[in-house]
């Protein structure tokens, strides 16, 4: 008789066993999915940042004051535009990721001379005949000890422009940075911080960084 009420209190304490298992179970899985939607209530990522900058030939008009702060009430003038891309490179905190065939601009240079002196990490690819030109910034960036590569092959050009600031914000377009572009030519930019994009334009800096030899001064 003692031992079929031993047994009997084995197989309860078993099943009282099991049932605080599955009870602790299904209160994770509650748990877990009042996280993830509270996660979802809640903003966790950086704004949104979509922006389309234009740029006409028509701005040529506007050369008089293209080294002024603000532009002109001229539906064309590319000041603000212009002074939207600075804001972005002055915006960097700990990197920038540059691959443009030919920088000129000095308002552009500038801003990344700033963000170097505040120890911002600047990588810099570009295309070893565009910046022989005596006007090119790839010298003066390395001047700043900040590392150039570039792309010594004839045959081709690497020709893109494009750069990435603290690997979240990418700016992207049809432009050289050079004032004939801005200032003088029909261009485009966008500015965006998608995550897929972002991730793209990355992993193509990445490639060529690894790939192409680094750029020095003849």
């Amino acid at each position: 008789m003692s031992a079929i009420t031993f047994s009997s209190s084995y197989r309860n304490y078993i099943i009282s066993i099991i049932g605080l298992a599955c009870a602790t179970k299904v209160y994770r899985l509650l748990y877990n999915k009042s996280k993830s939607k509270q996660a979802n209530d809640v903003e966790t990522t950086d704004p949104e940042i979509e922006e389309v900058l234009l740029f006409s030939d028509e701005a040529i008009d506007c050369r008089k004051h293209m080294f002024e702060v603000k532009g002109c009430d001229s539906p064309h003038c590319p000041a603000d535009n212009l002074a939207k891309i600075v804001d972005y490179m002055s915006s960097a905190k700990k990197s920038i990721d540059i691959c443009v065939h030919f920088i000129t601009c000095n308002s552009i240079g500038n801003a990344i001379f700033d963000a170097i002196k505040r120890g911002v990490i600047v990588r810099v690819i570009t295309d070893e005949e565009s910046s022989k030109n005596y006007s090119s910034l790839s010298i003066k960036f390395m001047r700043a000890n900040c590392e150039v590569k570039a792309n010594k092959f004839k045959e081709n050009f690497m020709h893109h422009k494009f750069a990435v600031i603290d690997k979240k914000i990418l700016i992207s377009g049809s432009a050289n940075w050079t004032m004939q572009a801005f200032y003088g030519n029909y261009e485009n930019v966008i500015i965006t911080n998608d995550k897929v994009m972002v991730k793209s334009f990355l992993t193509e800096f990445n490639y060529l960084w690894e790939t192409l030899p680094q750029f020095y001064i003849s």
